[in-house]
């Protein structure tokens, strides 16, 4: 079987490596390095047997970045965490395989199981709206949950809740990923607008020394976003946007660039890799070679079963990719304890239908 799909936006995140990231500031969808010769698998194991708290001290961190937030207390920064994706029950457990572990019944549970920190969970429910909808996700979760209390479920309907369950799931993580990497990205963008409002009324200082005037005078009228109040407060908030404005106008001018010529060569080859994949997959039975016992068509750019062969894409194609993929309808992202992420797509299938409901395209990124 190919479609192992947890490991787990940011995410925000999500999340790992998550959502995550996880993921802005990081790169979206980044990985995190693993210390110790750590491989996804042993860290999914590990995590899956003893807890995220078991893992915790063995996966590294990556390097503070500009836009993370500054901690109210010590002006300490936080970054978002990797995220052990422990998803849901395994199928091949003797107890309630592909079912909802008892102890993840709230979001809070569920999110902090899945690698989501404290820092994380705060930046994924910073905006009201997306708070809301990880609470519908999370009721979405539970009410496909208890859907296999019947007693009167046949096989294949069995099947199909797993399936539905597992999208639910996954679609919940992924998303708490997303909007935590929001949440980083509206913060990174929140400085450099405030840095560029200064800079407004003194276009010839290049720099905001704390005793000089113009900072004594710009200081009070940085407006600090209510969104970010259980993460950060008003004062590091300012010492931010002080930092911000000295990297945009006295440190050298940072050059936007694109993808080389190799890597737009080598993104579109991937695309057109996945979209052959989604074409094969439209017709694909459930039991179909490369499907788990959900129906999920575990796949590859080099095709499912005995083709199995994962790309391997570097950090600046998979981050385009990435936001290719989430352009398409009812699409997500998990990560691979086969390979590193995992590409899926779900479609609702009436009670007889014969195919594969969920799509798992694996990619590796090193």
């Amino acid at each position: 079987m190919r479609d192992r799909t947890r490991q787990t936006d940011p995410a925000g995140s999500t999340r790992k490596p998550a959502a995550s990231t996880r993921k802005p500031p990081e790169t979206p969808g980044q990985p995190w390095p693993t210390g110790g010769g750590l491989t996804p698998s042993v860290v999914l194991t590990l995590q899956r047997t003893a807890g995220n708290a078991a893992v915790a001290g063995l996966i590294g961190r990556a390097p503070p970045l500009a836009g993370e937030f500054p901690h109210a207390a010590g002006n300490v920064a936080l970054a978002s965490p990797p995220v052990v994706q422990r998803g849901l029950i395994p199928l091949d457990a003797k107890d309630k395989p592909g079912r909802l572990r008892d102890d993840e019944r709230t979001l809070k549970v569920l999110l902090e199981a899945n690698g989501f920190q404290l820092v994380d969970r705060q930046k994924a429910r910073s905006d009201g709206a997306h708070e809301a909808d990880l609470i519908a996700r999370l009721n979405r979760v539970l009410a496909v949950e208890a859907k296999f209390e019947s007693s009167d479920i046949s096989p294949a309907k069995r099947r199909k809740l797993r399936a539905q369950l597992a999208y639910e799931y996954d679609s919940l993580t992924d998303a708490a990923g997303r909007y935590r990497d929001d949440a980083d990205a509206d913060y990174d963008a929140a400085l450099t607008a405030a840095a560029q409002l200064i800079r407004t009324v003194n276009p010839t200082v290049n720099e905001l020394f704390k005793s000089g005037n113009p900072w004594k005078t710009a200081k009070p009228t940085i407006a600090f976003p209510v969104r970010f109040a259980r993460l950060t407060d008003a004062e590091p908030y300012a010492e931010a946007v002080r930092a911000r404005y000295k990297k945009l106008y006295k440190g050298p001018a940072v050059v936007a660039s694109g993808l080389s010529q190799p890597d737009q060569v080598r993104l579109q080859e991937e695309k057109n890799g996945v979209t052959a994949q989604l074409q094969a997959w439209r017709n694909k039975q459930w039991n179909a070679p490369g499907c788990n016992s959900n129906g999920t068509w575990g796949t590859s750019k080099g095709g499912a079963g005995a083709g199995f062969a994962a790309s391997h894409l570097n950090t600046r194609v998979w981050a385009e990719l990435r936001t290719w993929w989430y352009g398409k309808e009812g699409t997500y992202i998990t990560p691979s304890d086969t390979t590193t992420w995992s590409l899926k797509k779900y479609r609702k299938l009436s009670a007889n239908s014969p195919l594969s409901p969920t799509f798992n395209y694996h990619i590796d990124v090193p």
